[in-house]
């Protein structure tokens, strides 16, 4: 997953950016916070992240020589830069050291998420499709098990309503719809090549109630299991 740092010395203020970021429910996740350039300095040559949201008045070491520090260092990570002052100036400067957004303090959450998106967008797609991918290659080897969204959720560091959100748009169906198609899909394949009884072929793919299995099974191709099998002997 994406990751991002917060550099910031109000306290009160880096403790409300990050809260909004937890709530934007984008896929990129807090490597640390600083209270100032240099500590800014060392978390980014820890973590590299792919993100940085920058005060940029802050004492001893600011957000424009954190900035400018960090391309002579040579790290790509996207800036965003906040400032409690409406000043083009200070505007002009941060994006002239690299800047890709701009905030004015107080930001809304949207405003931040907003930022973000520009800033990170093509990357958070590329992250998307890649864990999106894993996600579909997952579920085809573990259809038989008790796979749900919140599972996915968690193993792949996404929120829950992000990830159903993507998903649905990446897929052209939600995640039941993939799953239950999943499941139905090996067990045509079991019912037309093995001499195993139905109710072994709905456990074995997922469903612990057969009946219930042979409900979607009907639904799904308009035939019961047993009716379905009958036709594959019949094309023998």
């Amino acid at each position: 997953m994406l990751k991002y740092i917060v550099v910031e010395d109000e306290p009160l203020a880096r403790e409300s950016t990050i809260m909004k970021m937890s709530r934007s429910g984008l896929p990129i996740e807090l490597a640390g916070q600083a209270e100032d350039g240099e500590e800014g300095l060392r978390l980014l040559e820890k973590f590299n992240p792919d993100l940085a949201i920058i005060d940029i008045c802050m004492p001893e070491h600011d957000g424009l020589d954190f900035m400018k520090k960090a391309r002579q260092l040579g790290f790509k990570t996207r800036l965003i830069i906040t400032s409690g002052y409406a000043s083009f100036d200070y505007a002009r400067a941060g994006i002239t050291a690299g800047a890709v957004s701009y905030l004015l303090k107080p930001f809304s959450e949207q405003d931040l998420k907003d930022a973000v998106n520009a800033a990170m967008g093509d990357l958070m797609v590329g992250d998307d499709m890649s864990v999106m991918e894993k996600i579909k290659s997952f579920i085809d080897q573990n259809y038989s098990q008790n796979v749900t969204l919140q599972m996915l959720s968690a193993r792949f560091s996404y929120n829950p309503d992000y990830l159903s959100t993507l998903f649905s748009r990446a897929m052209g169906v939600n995640f039941n719809a993939y799953l239950t198609q999943a499941r139905i899909d090996k067990a045509k394949i079991l019912l037309a090549q093995t001499e195993m009884s139905v109710s072994m072929i709905s456990k074995k793919v997922g469903f612990p109630d057969t009946k219930y299995f042979s409900r979607v099974f009907k639904r799904s191709t308009g035939l019961t299991p047993t009716e379905f099998t009958q036709n594959c002997r019949k094309k023998e």
